[in-house]
């Protein structure tokens, strides 16, 4: 079978950024990019690789860990042609929030949950409720529960660099570069446009060199 990493170091996959096509996969590709990951791979780097094409195709049958390695053994993340069905629950961060105070936060902190986790969970050999408030409290890098009230949104939304464990990657002013807003559209139009041009050429002067000999 054609290896498209043949002429690549093997390297050991670290993301798998498994929103479908159509959903940011471009840009998500650069921020990972710039975050340092090697060969990013994405939808369009197919496009025009026939080898890849091959792999992909043949992918309906179980594949090995070898086989995959003849397409994304020297990438360390990829994005749309690998994605999954994933089920994405997305939820308005204010009743988010508020489930979560009302729920969660007030279930463990207060009166009756301090008597508890103070008293009655001691005498029965429990450490549930104490281990969710740890769990909790350092989830939202808080030290108590004031603090983990307000820092709700910030774990909710923690940058990308950070839960990937990356540096902050900064432009030569020194200030963070910002989130990369790619054109999949344009860029994939541009794409094929510049393939079906050069297939087009290509064929073109293949008729033109055979009238001539002819």
């Amino acid at each position: 079978m054609p290896s498209r990493a043949a002429d690549f170091p093997k390297r050991q996959m670290q993301v798998l950024s498994l929103g479908l096509f159509r959903t940011g996969t471009y840009s998500m590709s650069q921020a990972l990019t710039t975050l340092s990951y090697a060969d990013v791979y994405r939808g369009l780097n197919s496009l025009g690789k026939n080898d890849d094409w091959i792999i992909l195709g043949n992918a309906a049958d179980p594949f090995t860990r070898d086989e995959w390695d003849q397409i994304w053994g020297s990438c360390e993340a990829v994005t749309d042609v690998a994605s999954a069905k994933v089920v994405l629950v997305k939820r308005d961060y204010d009743k988010w929030c508020k489930s979560v105070n009302e729920t969660i936060i007030d279930s463990l902190w207060g009166v009756l949950p301090n008597f508890f986790v103070g008293a009655v969970e001691p005498l029965i050999g429990s450490v549930s409720g104490l281990t969710s408030r740890k769990m909790l409290l350092g989830w939202a890098a808080a030290r108590d529960e004031k603090e983990l009230r307000a820092n709700l949104r910030a774990a909710c939304w923690e940058p990308l660099y950070e839960f990937l464990g990356r540096e902050v990657p900064r432009g030569e002013d020194g200030k963070p570069v910002p989130f990369p807003h790619a054109n999949e559209a344009a860029a994939l139009r541009r794409k094929i446009m510049e393939q079906q041009v050069g297939t087009a050429t290509a064929v073109g002067v293949g008729l033109w060199l055979a009238r001539g000999r002819g």
